[in-house]
């Protein structure tokens, strides 16, 4: 009788909620439901800068990234490059506790290439 418990895959990290409220106060919203399309991307800007210059950790990062693709992913923005870039932010935690091989470790590459690379054709990024 095999008597091993199942493994748990789940990540156990916590949100910046503090810092996420910051965020909102800068858009005058008290709930992400509230952020319309320009500002949840000029929120993910916010928070990449703030990722780029180690004010957030990679997980606080795609903790941010999978609120703001949860209010879109209903939506006909879901399919639009700035959803699959909140998409790839979002599975980036994920991924880089999976990546003990080289499919992985690729699609880790390719998750982060998607998120650093994400420019606005609308937008003027401020980074």
């Amino acid at each position: 009788m095999n008597t091993s418990k199942p493994i748990d895959k789940t990540i156990q990290s916590h949100f910046p909620t503090k810092r996420f409220n910051r965020y909102l106060e800068e858009f005058s919203v008290l709930s992400p439901k509230e952020l319309g399309i320009s500002q949840i991307e000029q929120l993910f800007f916010l928070a990449r800068e703030d990722f780029g210059t180690g004010k957030l950790t990679l997980d606080d990062f795609s903790g941010i990234c999978n609120v703001l693709w949860s209010i879109i992913e209903y939506t006909q923005n879901a399919a639009t490059p700035l959803g699959r870039t909140l998409y790839s932010g979002a599975e980036i935690t994920y991924y880089v506790r999976q990546a003990s091989d080289k499919e992985h470790a690729r699609i880790v590459s390719s998750l982060i290439k998607d998120v650093l690379s994400y420019k606005s054709s609308m937008f003027q990024q401020r980074i």
